[in-house]
């Protein structure tokens, strides 16, 4: 055990690889006496490998291990100390960043099964998210860990309602930050991007949290944030607005940075069409959401997406069949939007000299997934998607 909590990384692995084999418990008192003795203040350079045992533990596909149980029984006896390690983030990261990145990761993937306690512990990680002496990992791991807990909420309970509310009041108040950070950022993938330099995947997942968000907050109708919380989005408002912020220059920006990740620039266009839709269903206090205007327009999103695949339509039916990305949801999703809105959608693709590949290539994906569905190359059923792209492609005639 003591390999496992030392700062010798090829020791610590090998203690750990051990460990996930031979550690077993006969009570659930076993289990709380272990979590006690592995559970202590990191020191300097700590790597927090017992993190890793734990999740390894946990992870294992027994449906029946009783340890598994135990375990999850037991840990939010701990939430005192893993309290107190989340309001110290900082200094624990500055003496073992390595013990700091490991503990974010344990909370992020174990504390799905606490709701309410992942959201308090959240919260008290925010103002990290852009200190520049936090290592980006961590960053990282934080934003991804608020998005998981976002993909969970239920907006009908009153405590979730106040974790948007603070969140949304981090995102107004750090947007600023937020943008300096984009537009600083490469869009192109480099070096810097796989010896963990870039500030590309902070900027990818900040964003996919920040549409989450609003995703989030036009679920609740009637929305109103609390009158610090509707101050800073004034604030907001008012940058967004401003003449200095070039807001089409950094969109632009913004999915180019995306676009080097498939299923980022797929969650991102899909969480944006169903902001956007949902702003039409809902009522709100005043004017909380200025991001979603012409900058989450459906049809724009759209072109610019055909425009990443080149128009290709073999590479949009990859797109459509992979298990990898949210694609065929939003496929769906925004054909469904393009029936509704037919015309509004096509004009502006005719301004925009766009009209013609765009309906080309539906055309051409529409007859070769009929052609994959007759030799059953498809392991799912497409008839529902075939027979939306026959009605959106019949309305081409119909002009």
């Amino acid at each position: 055990m003591d390999k496992l909590l030392g700062t010798n990384s090829t020791e610590a692995f090998a203690a750990l690889k051990s460990l996930e084999k031979s550690t077993q418990f006969t009570t659930e008192s076993d289990v709380q006496e272990w979590l006690s003795n592995i559970l202590i203040e990191p020191i300097c350079g700590a790597l927090g490998y017992q993190f890793q045992l734990i999740r390894s533990l946990l992870d294992q596909d027994d449906q029946n291990n009783q340890m598994q149980l135990w375990i999850l029984q037991t840990l939010p006896s701990k939430n005192d100390l893993f309290y107190d390690w989340c309001d110290r983030l900082k200094e624990i990261a500055n003496i073992a960043s390595s013990f700091a990145y490991e503990f974010v990761c344990f909370l992020r993937s174990v504390y799905v099964h606490y709701e309410q306690d992942a959201e308090k512990m959240s919260v008290q990680m925010l103002p990290l998210i852009f200190d520049k002496s936090i290592p980006q990992a961590i960053q990282v791991e934080i934003v991804a860990w608020l998005d998981d807990i976002l993909g969970q909420l239920d907006v009908t309970h009153e405590e979730s309602r106040a974790f948007l509310d603070v969140l949304a009041g981090h995102f107004a108040l750090m947007f600023p930050f937020f943008i300096q950070t984009a537009l600083a950022t490469n869009s192109d993938v480099g070096a810097d991007f796989f010896i963990g330099e870039s500030t590309a995947p902070f900027v990818q997942h900040y964003l996919l949290l920040g549409l989450h968000l609003l995703q989030s907050i036009t679920m609740v109708d009637g929305w109103k944030p609390a009158p610090t919380t509707q101050e800073q989005i004034e604030i907001w408002s008012n940058y967004i607005r401003s003449p200095e912020l070039d807001f089409e220059h950094l969109r632009t920006h913004l999915l180019q940075i995306v676009c080097e990740e498939d299923d980022f620039l797929v969650s991102v266009l899909y969480k944006a069409l169903v902001v956007y839709t949902n702003l039409r269903l809902v009522d709100f206090v005043g004017d909380p959401l200025p991001l979603t205007t012409d900058s989450l327009s459906p049809p724009s999103l759209f072109d610019y997406f055909c425009h990443v695949i080149h128009d290709d339509h073999s590479v949009l039916i990859d797109f459509l069949t992979s298990d990898e990305t949210e694609a065929l949801t939003y496929f769906v999703a925004f054909l469904r939007y393009l029936q509704k809105e037919w015309l509004s959608c096509t004009t502006q693709w005719k301004n925009e000299n766009r009209y013609d590949a765009i309906i080309k290539l539906l055309q051409a994906c529409r007859d070769e997934l009929c052609r994959f569905d007759q030799q059953k190359i498809i392991r799912f059923d497409i008839t529902p998607l075939l027979r939306r792209l026959d009605f959106v492609l019949s309305l081409t005639t119909a002009e």
